[in-house]
């Protein structure tokens, strides 16, 4: 029992990683896309678009229409998106999904953020992907500061938003 115990500390911890180098974004700036128009992009395309976010905080969701933790947290992440914006920018990345299924997750939850399509699993790869849904945090400067896999919490999300803006 003690050793059940132990596997599921080492996995709480796991899903919740703090400051982490193993995202570096090191690519020349790119405007970001049209909110509303859900372009495909490959790895580098999307390095480009976050690094044309820095000097704001950002949040990055991978997530997929087939996925129920993922449905459980996009109404979070829609009303924090909301709530922070003008403050804290937000983008989605529908991960190898069929497009028409993102496409409707999409219009089923709202979504007023920008989100794009990683059609072949590049953005997924590149950002080192564990499992569906998982949230990056980066502060203003482009730094990751915390990730969160399986689903994030009204609690975990306010309290990693707060952070990111002091």
């Amino acid at each position: 029992m003690a050793v059940l115990s132990a596997i599921v500390v080492l996995l709480a911890a796991c899903s919740a990683s703090g400051p982490n180098g193993s995202i570096v974004i090191d690519a020349e700036p790119a405007p970001t896309p049209e909110t509303g128009s859900f372009p495909t992009m490959g790895a580098d395309e999307f390095e480009a678009v976050l690094a044309g976010l820095e000097g704001q905080p950002f949040i990055v969701n991978i997530w997929a229409s087939w996925c129920g933790p993922c449905r459980t947290e996009t109404p979070l992440l829609a009303r924090a998106s909301e709530e922070y914006a003008g403050r804290v920018t937000f983008i989605g990345v529908a991960s190898k999904d069929n497009r028409q299924d993102s496409l409707d997750f999409i219009d089923e939850y709202g979504l007023t953020y920008l989100n794009v399509s990683d059609r072949q699993g590049e953005i997924r790869r590149w950002m080192g992907l564990r499992g569906f849904p998982t949230t990056f945090f980066f502060d203003a400067e482009g730094n990751l500061q915390a990730s969160i896999v399986g689903g994030v919490s009204e609690q975990r999300l306010a309290a990693l938003l707060e952070d990111l803006l002091r």
